[in-house]
Order: C-alpha cells, then structure tokens, then sequence
C-alpha cells in the first residue's frame, strides 16, 4: 500500500508522511468515537480478525474518561460491596439495640 501511485498522489496533495495505515486508524477512531459498533466498523476496516479492529480503533481518552465517569453515578444501592452492606447491617443492629 506505499507504492508509487500512492506516493505521487500523497506528494502532489501535499500530504507529507501520511500512510494508507494512518487514514485506518483516523477512520476506527472516530467510528468507535461516534458510537458504530464494533462488527460494523470490522466491516468497514474489511477485518476479519477482532483484534485487528480493536487495533485500529482504540479508545479515546474521552471515551474512557465518560466510563469512568459512570462509577461514580448513584446506584440506588443495587451496587454496594460487600463491606458496606455489612456496615450498614451492623449500624442497623446497634441502633436497635439502643
């Protein structure tokens, strides 16, 4: 994919150092970025291999600043360690006892 045709029409668009590799990986970035799914953007990466695709899309660093985001979010409870329930049931049971 570096062969002449490509170089001479990098050179004439002024493209510098720009390699067919790069636009791939433009391209699953900003699939990944705006949401496209994962064996879509295989499709149009023409993988066939999963991990080619998690290669050329990998995670941003708003996209994995967003998910961790997320734990921080209320979770009504349905998501305590262990260690807090426990606390919670020993402070239940001390109050009763007062």
């Amino acid at each position: 994919m570096n062969n002449s045709a490509w170089q001479a029409a990098r050179s004439r668009a002024g493209l510098g150092d720009l390699h067919v590799h790069d636009l791939r990986h433009t391209v699953g970035m900003r699939l990944r970025e705006a949401g496209v799914s994962e064996s879509t953007r295989r499709d149009v990466l023409w993988h066939s291999n999963r991990s080619v695709t998690d290669h050329y899309s990998m995670a941003q660093i708003r996209e994995i600043h967003e998910a961790l985001e997320k734990i921080t979010q209320p979770t009504n409870g349905w998501n305590k360690s262990l260690q807090a329930l426990k606390a919670e049931h020993a402070l239940r049971k001390a109050s009763k006892q007062v």
